[in-house]
């Protein structure tokens, strides 16, 4: 039976089994009134407990990808269509609570009507068999951009440009939507593969975004309304100071990653959390050419991010399409130089070559008759001796023929060709070829002796990301004396080949003896041997 046509928080009840349609585009999901389905309950106690599970007889549950604040994520194949995607599971605690449940609905409904390229598509959601909220989306192959920061650093200008656009087509779709992020980070923007691109962008997490159409209504329980939400280091200053928020502070929230991606640092980053918040309100940013002066940026790109970044609303661009373009004039006003430079070489080469060219032609002629003539010399010493030494061969029988005299000049020839030291040159010529055989004999018993198995060159992002999912529960036992409630660390993590973690740097807002409990738990984790280790920034949430 079709589910029944909702008219609103009051209208007739949502269906007993949520389906893979989308919510209506006017429709408020009511997350009390989405039953779930009656069957046997799953015991959830880890993460691991949903693996080899089928969510409502479509999503079997493969492997664990990685964990937040909210919940689990979660590879899934449906079982029909063989169609892989990522399931993002409502932790147990926050299923419990109405408006976190409505939060995270409010997050499929967000970001499945938003219809672009650039925007993670969620294509369902429901519930588990043991009363868990989840949403299903389209699974991404790839890293976020702050795995990518971490690792590379500062990025070229024409590469953050191209990124940059990108992340304002997702937004500029959502804002066509009445749909404000407000959490827009490295994190929440993945990289993956399409083509020949390596920089195909997608824009994740709508899970705080406000919907600014007719249909928000203030009075909902949902913590899109209620304080200061966010990350401090990408929050603009209108939300610290507690004013209806707009488009503008995605705008904000987007210089703040350009300027992070032209120059590997953040804009503002205090030692507490307080102290980045100032920051935003109170101390201008540094320009980007003093802080990066080797990454050669445009100073008209320079000027547009931090127009992006101005602290009063007015005083940025007005849309987010608007910050695109005047990114791509930048770029548009500035050639690449991919075949400048080696054009006035070969000019300053064909303009004096003449004089040198005959000089060059006649040395390489002259050169080839040497090597000629001193072939034919040598061939020709060699010819003679052969057919002599062959006669010779035959000679000998037929001594008694009067006529010898007349072989006898033939045969004196032989007499310098009998020498043997034309011959003992030839043993010379292997003589370089010992130093290449004395080696060989060593290597043929070793190689087959010592097989080995082939070391991976880096660890993968998924790897990286297992250890230290599988420490949330110990940095929140081990560190919970230090912090309050739904407090965060962000580490920049580097791991070495032998699989030690050998850095963990806070980068948050967080630091004392909080941050200093997370990096020790951080530390603790091993990976297996590689060639190169590998790197990635992780957030720890309390």
């Amino acid at each position: 039976m079709p589910p029944p046509t909702s008219k609103g928080p009051q209208g007739s009840p949502m269906p007993r089994r949520p389906t893979a349609s989308r919510p209506a585009e006017h429709e408020h999901v009511d997350a009390t009134r989405v039953a779930p389905r009656p069957s046997a309950k799953i015991h959830f106690d880890n993460p691991e407990d949903l693996l080899g599970h089928t969510l409502n007889e479509r999503y079997k549950i493969l492997s664990l990808l990685g964990s937040g604040g909210m919940g689990n994520v979660y590879l899934a194949e449906h079982v029909l269509i063989n169609k892989r995607v990522a399931i993002k599971v409502l932790s147990p605690v926050h299923s419990k609570k109405r408006d976190e449940v409505e939060r995270f609905l409010r997050e499929a409904r967000a970001a499945s009507r938003i219809r672009h390229e650039n925007v993670v598509d969620i294509t369902d959601f429901g519930y588990t068999s043991g009363g868990l909220a989840f949403l299903v989306m389209e699974y991404l192959d790839g890293e976020d951009l702050a795995t990518t920061g971490a690792r590379e650093g500062a990025l070229l200008w024409r590469r953050s440009v191209r990124i940059t656009r990108q992340i304002c087509a997702a937004l500029e779709a959502a804002h066509n939507g009445g749909i404000i992020h407000r959490d827009m980070k490295p994190e929440n923007v993945f990289r993956i593969t399409r083509g020949a691109d390596t920089d195909f962008i997608k824009v994740l997490d709508f899970g705080i975004a406000k919907i600014i159409d007719e249909n928000y209504e203030p009075e909902l329980p949902s913590s899109t309304n209620s304080g200061l939400l966010g990350t401090p280091e990408y929050v603009a200053p209108e939300l610290i100071r507690g004013l209806p928020p707009d488009a503008r502070v995605d705008i904000y929230a987007v210089g703040v990653i350009l300027y992070r991606l032209l120059t590997g640092r953040l804009p503002f980053f205090g030692d507490s959390f307080m102290a980045t918040l100032t920051q935003h309100l109170m101390e201008p940013p540094k320009p980007l050419r003093q802080v990066a002066p080797h990454m050669d940026i445009p100073e008209a790109l320079e000027a547009v991010c931090l127009r992006a970044l101005n602290k009063d609303p007015d005083g940025r661009y007005a849309t987010i399409g608007e910050l695109s373009q005047a990114v791509a004039a930048v770029a548009a006003a500035i050639p690449e130089h991919t075949a400048a430079t080696p054009a006035p070489v070969a000019a300053t080469n064909t303009s004096d070559s003449p004089p040198r060219r005959f000089a060059v032609i006649a040395f390489v002629i002259t050169t080839l008759l040497f090597v000629a003539v001193t072939a034919m010399f040598l061939l020709g010493k060699d010819a003679p001796r052969s057919p002599t030494v062959a006669a010779a061969a035959t000679t000998p029988p037929a001594p008694s023929t009067p006529q010898q005299p007349p072989q006898a000049a033939p045969v004196t020839q032989p007499k310098p060709a009998p020498t043997p030291t034309p011959a003992t040159p030839t043993p010379p010529e292997p003589a370089p070829a010992p130093t290449h055989i004395d080696d060989p004999p060593s290597l043929p018993p070793a190689t087959p002796q010592t097989p080995r198995a082939p070391v991976p060159e880096r660890l993968t992002t998924l790897e990286l990301r297992s250890k230290m999912d599988r420490l949330q529960d110990k940095v929140k036992t081990d560190c919970s004396r230090f912090a309050m409630k739904k407090m965060a660390v962000n580490l920049r993590l580097t791991i070495g080949p032998g699989g030690r973690v050998t850095d963990a740097t806070p980068t948050g807002s967080q630091s004392g003896g909080l941050a200093e409990c997370v990096v020790k738990v951080a530390k603790s984790a091993r990976y297996p041997r590689t060639q190169q280790g590998g790197s990635l920034e992780y957030t720890f949430r309390m």
